[in-house]
């Protein structure tokens, strides 16, 4: 998340409770998004929080966890479908991303690019 005044926040700071154990979203959590010089890139809206989140885990990662070729298995090798922990990992931010919402006081979804 990218505080209104800019700079870099960590998920860890906007989902704590979900980051603390893993909460199931994965290593993602840990990275913090900000541009080249730590500052947003816009001046944004007081209040403005954005959220970044990356594809869960995929089925072609853990074909390449296992050594083996995606693309002869699949007519759409850009396409990979997510494995049974990107759906938890997709699940669990979800989750999150709502919870803080209610703290805020602000609907469950704002707009999604």
């Amino acid at each position: 998340a990218i505080p209104a005044e800019g700079g870099a926040a960590d998920l860890r700071e906007v989902f704590p409770e979900e980051v603390a154990d893993g909460g199931g979203l994965g290593p993602q959590a840990s990275l913090t998004a900000s541009s080249e010089n730590g500052r947003a890139s816009r001046a944004l809206p007081p209040g403005t929080t954005i959220v970044l989140a990356r594809h869960g885990h995929r089925l072609d990662d853990e074909f390449i966890a296992q050594g083996r070729q995606w693309v002869p298995h699949t007519d759409r090798p850009w396409d990979p479908p997510m494995t049974t922990m990107g759906r938890r990992q997709a699940t669990a931010l979800g989750k999150a991303a709502l919870r803080h919402l209610n703290r805020l006081g602000l609907p469950p979804l704002s707009c999604i690019f």
